[in-house]
């Protein structure tokens, strides 16, 4: 049956960051394996796939006209360099989706995330991807976190502090988990999963879908972690101080993954800048890893499965698909008055 995993990543990686700064590779290539609201299959479902079905899903979305089906493929793949009717280079499939779709800023954010940085041509296409998602969402903040991640990874520090302004400028930070996850309940609409792999109360290829995108590497949030705390022997104000405040309030506040809110939460602790307001928003997001089982049918309730289900096809945000089903629990959508984490989030019972 599917399972509901319970939110503790985001917590760990925000106090991680808190401490360290460094909370994934530098490539980015953490996964999204223990989202609060992500599913995975249990008891070694996920292993045990039917291979020829994934293998002919695999070949139907490398020889279709979509990039996108492209670009996932690739990112799916254990062997992403392959490419249909050539000699196999360096991350063929995730480039020709590029080069079809220069406006397709989901695309554009997978090139980015997934090329490989140790080959020259992985790195000019790397490049070239967050020159285009930074054209199509310059008011994006995860946008410019990927060409922060590219120029600390340069060591150009002009690059970095121009990144780390368009940041501060930004309105908005979608890191887009869901349009991942929305994008591979697409393929499998279109190719469906075999009912074999029928779980309860959930459809096959919702499931499937699910762990493609929990699958996904994480952007490389250390970058901006690292480059928005002081140095410990700092005697002055901290230069970054004005634009990293306004960073981690701006992921803390409209971060569509709990990760990204949670990140920019420490963004801001590590400032001592956080406000009673700001605390407030960690304390919700402890009540939703708190609480993360209710109201999506782990308990067996076909109808919270269902609804679950279709809170993640239609909704655009992890924050507002948690809050959904909190509701359908009949529990608060905020973290009630009074209410404090206990020492394992996840663990915790409601109320």
């Amino acid at each position: 049956m599917l399972r509901i995993v319970a939110f503790v990543c985001a917590l760990q990686l925000g106090a991680f960051a808190a401490e360290s700064g460094a909370q994934t590779p530098a490539g980015g290539r953490a996964a999204h394996a223990t989202l609060a609201a992500g599913i995975r299959i249990a008891s070694g479902a996920a292993d045990a796939a039917n291979p020829a079905f994934e293998a002919s899903l695999d070949a139907a979305m490398r020889s279709s006209t979509r990039p996108r089906d492209w670009a996932l493929a690739a990112t799916a793949s254990p062997q992403p360099s392959r490419t249909i009717g050539a000699t196999a280079h360096v991350d063929g499939d995730l480039f020709r989706a590029a080069q079809a779709a220069p406006g397709d800023a989901l695309v554009q954010w997978l090139v980015a995330n997934h090329a490989d940085p140790a080959t020259p041509e992985g790195r000019a296409h790397r490049a070239a991807a967050i020159d285009a998602m930074t054209r199509i969402e310059p008011d994006n903040g995860a946008a410019w976190m990927q060409a922060l991640a590219a120029a600390a990874s340069d060591d150009d520090e002009p690059l970095v502090e121009d990144a780390l302004t368009r940041m501060a400028q930004a309105r908005r930070f979608d890191a887009h988990f869901v349009d991942v996850l929305h994008a591979w309940i697409d393929v499998y609409d279109r190719h469906p999963a075999p009912a074999s792999l029928s779980t309860d109360g959930y459809d096959a290829g919702f499931v499937a879908a699910m762990a493609k995108a929990a699958a996904t590497a994480l952007p490389a949030y250390q970058r901006v972690v690292l480059a928005c705390k002081p140095p410990a022997t700092a005697g002055a104000a901290f230069a970054r101080g004005t634009r990293c405040v306004a960073i981690g309030r701006t992921m803390l506040d409209s971060g569509t993954t709990l990760v990204a809110r949670s990140i920019g939460f420490a963004i801001l602790r590590n400032l001592d800048a956080a406000t009673d307001a700001d605390r407030a928003a960690k304390r919700d997001l402890d009540w939703y890893a708190a609480n993360v089982l209710h109201g999506t049918g782990e308990d067996g309730n076909v109808r919270d499965a269902l609804a679950h289900e279709s809170d993640w096809r239609r909704m655009d945000d992890e924050i507002e698909v948690m809050k959904s089903a909190l509701g359908r629990a009949g529990l608060p959508t905020q973290a009630p008055d009074g209410w404090m984490p206990r020492s394992k989030p996840g663990a915790v019972a409601a109320g």
